[in-house]
């Protein structure tokens, strides 16, 4: 195992990844030492654009902590969350189209996050069926540049 510093993680990530952050919201157990060298190196460097930032909770302080620092135009193409909440500045892209947005039932991202880490092609769950997440009603799409079915409805043994 091999320890580097933030910014040495920054420079990682490339064009149109997917970072997926851990934590239970508000800032706690949250990397931002992390999310502060990628806003850095995106602001000196423009890069890296177009990611897609992935996490069950929200995350950062309603102010600027957190991924409000993504909020910059072209670095962030996509975010999939349980909530915008925590956010102001991430819900304004939303709503006026500059980033694709899905807010999604946090129990099933956070169980989807082990079936990403096992190698699995995805969560089969009954969680969010009748709902905002259900794709016949919206598929938990939060703003008008979100176009991509992220959820689909399979049949199991009868059920959906």
């Amino acid at each position: 195992m091999r320890v580097v510093t933030a910014a040495e993680a920054a420079s990682l990530v490339h064009d149109g990844d997917t970072l997926v952050i851990d934590g239970s919201g508000g800032g706690h157990a949250i990397a931002e030492s992390l999310i502060v060298a990628l806003e850095e190196r995106f602001l000196a460097q423009g890069a890296p654009r177009g990611i897609t930032s992935f996490h069950p909770v929200g995350v950062g302080d309603e102010a600027t902590q957190g991924v409000s620092r993504f909020a910059h135009p072209g670095m962030l193409k996509r975010i999939v969350t349980g909530t915008l909440v925590d956010s102001p500045k991430l819900e304004a892209l939303a709503i006026d189209g500059s980033i694709e947005a899905y807010t999604l039932p946090q129990g099933a991202l956070s169980q989807l996050m082990r079936e990403m880490a096992a190698g699995r092609p995805g969560l089969v769950t009954r969680a969010g069926l009748h709902t905002f997440a259900d794709p016949r009603i919206g598929g938990g799409r939060q703003s008008p540049s979100a176009t991509e079915e992220l959820v689909e409805i399979v049949e199991l043994a009868g059920r959906e």
